[in-house]
């Protein structure tokens, strides 16, 4: 039997006491509170899969059995479970000093040494960061700092965001209404004000043979329909995660930045699923050569050791801050912002990422993985796309892959790869029937091996079984 410990109730002012609680008691404990984004009844009638022990590019259930975590949790554990590096350093600071705010003008080493790490590596201007507790929180202060920016220099009807349809950019409001997922905004709305939305290249559904400059034509036409005047920021992926990992070519990006530079719009980089070596890069946007205003990290940051986010912005937007005057204080922190346990285990990652030469590693596994599922998948019917860059790979489920068709919502095609793949040991994500993947970056050829076997099985026995009950 598998116990927990766990803490009873408080009972007439006396200390609890820790107890044991069998599995049985610890799932059905469970089962009144929220998952994010879970099916509440499914937590309430079937409760959840708990997992005890991770180590490497592997996590272990409750039963013992072992699987491959080829998502690296929510694509952050790019270390692989209990890298003794990180784990080690987070064990010293809580030693040393377990907090302080930074709030009051104080100030900690590893949120100091971390800040300058992160400057380090950022493309040429992004020299300023502010820590967050999250992707979603880190989106919230570039929005911000966006509007500060324009205010302070006397443009103050730059007001508007535009971001892309189908994009995801965190769970907070202002980030829930810049995300392009309508799903995701039922029963909460109205949004936010002043967000507005345009496509983003999806090479694989257009019929354009220059989706990029199609869609750059659109950004432009949006930005001078509402006015150039109010147009504060652009926010992007560079590569859409929850969409399916989109990639667009080539010239879009370029193109972004020539129009947001033509009409006085901040371009911000949601560099949180595609940061730290993710995408073969250490920063997605690099891929096409291309620099942005403002950066927002999370994820791979503490390789999900620590919560962390941070938003590393530009000496031009750092200049807007002080001109303000010399007594303004900007008005946004939270309690752990800078959180010197979470900045410990942020400054680890980096150092373990930058030794290892992982963002290289990265992009040859990638291109390892990708090269194996082309192998496998090529005569699939089903299979309409594979793409990817770096440990960040999507295949595209189709019905048809002439016309592309998609599957009828209630065949569930995506749920039953994510089944065959979970019953062979490998975790993966799937969503619309788009399996999507994301490696820890100390996986080897042989961790590789087994992820592209086992889903490219699941994915070839569906093919075969559906024309076999047809």
């Amino acid at each position: 039997m598998v116990c927990f410990r766990s803490i009873s109730k408080l009972v007439n002012g006396e200390i609890p006491e820790v107890v044991e609680a069998d599995l049985e008691s610890l799932v059905n404990a469970d089962r009144s509170h929220f998952h994010p984004n879970t099916a509440a009844h499914i937590i309430e009638s079937q409760g959840a899969k708990f997992f005890l022990k991770g180590e490497g590019v592997y996590l272990e259930d409750t039963d013992g059995r072992k699987y491959v975590d080829a998502y690296s949790g929510m694509g952050n554990v790019i270390l692989g479970h209990g890298h003794p590096y990180v784990i080690q350093a987070i064990k010293d600071q809580l030693d040393q000093l377990c907090y302080v705010p930074a709030f009051f003008a104080y100030g900690n080493s590893p949120s100091a040494l971390l800040a300058q790490s992160l400057a380090d590596v950022s493309p040429n201007g992004l020299n300023h960061v502010q820590f967050a507790n999250s992707g979603s929180e880190a989106n919230e202060l570039s929005f911000k700092l966006a509007r500060l920016h324009h205010t302070v220099r006397g443009k103050t009807e730059k007001i508007k965001f535009i971001s892309q349809r189908g994009a995801y950019h965190g769970a907070t409001y202002a980030a829930m209404s810049a995300g392009g997922i309508p799903s995701y905004q039922q029963h909460f709305g109205p949004m936010m004000d002043g967000f507005i939305f345009v496509d983003m290249p999806d090479i694989y559904h257009s019929t354009s043979e220059n989706v990029g400059a199609d869609c750059a034509v659109d950004l432009e036409q949006t930005i001078c329909s509402e006015g150039p005047e109010t147009i504060a920021a652009f926010i992007i992926e560079p590569i859409m995660g929850v969409a399916g990992h989109l990639i667009p070519p080539p010239n879009y990006y370029p193109m972004v930045r020539e129009i947001c530079d033509r009409y006085d719009v901040l371009l911000i980089a949601d560099e949180v699923v595609c940061g730290v070596g993710r995408t073969g890069k250490f920063f997605g946007l690099e891929h096409w050569s291309v620099v942005p205003d403002m950066m927002t990290l999370a994820k791979g940051i503490t390789s999900g050791y620590q919560p962390l986010g941070a938003t590393v912005i530009s000496d031009a937007v750092w200049e807007s801050i002080l001109s303000v005057g010399t007594d303004y204080v900007f008005p946004h922190g939270t309690t752990t912002s800078a959180h010197p346990v979470c900045c410990a285990a942020g400054l680890a990652t980096l150092e373990v990422v930058q030794r290892d030469n992982l963002v290289q590693r990265s992009h040859e596994l990638g291109k390892y993985m990708l090269d194996d599922f082309e192998s496998r998948l090529s005569e699939n019917p089903y299979v309409g796309d594979i793409r990817g860059l770096g440990l960040l790979a999507s295949i595209e489920l189709v019905e048809d892959r002439e016309t592309k068709r998609k599957f009828a919502s209630d065949r569930a095609i995506g749920r039953k790869v994510y089944n065959s793949s979970m019953q062979g040991g490998v975790i993966v994500r799937t969503a619309k029937d788009i399996v999507s993947l994301r490696p820890p970056l100390i996986s080897t050829e042989a961790e590789i091996d087994k992820i592209v076997e086992v889903v490219a099985n699941a994915i070839n026995e569906l093919a075969t079984s559906d024309v076999t009950t047809t």
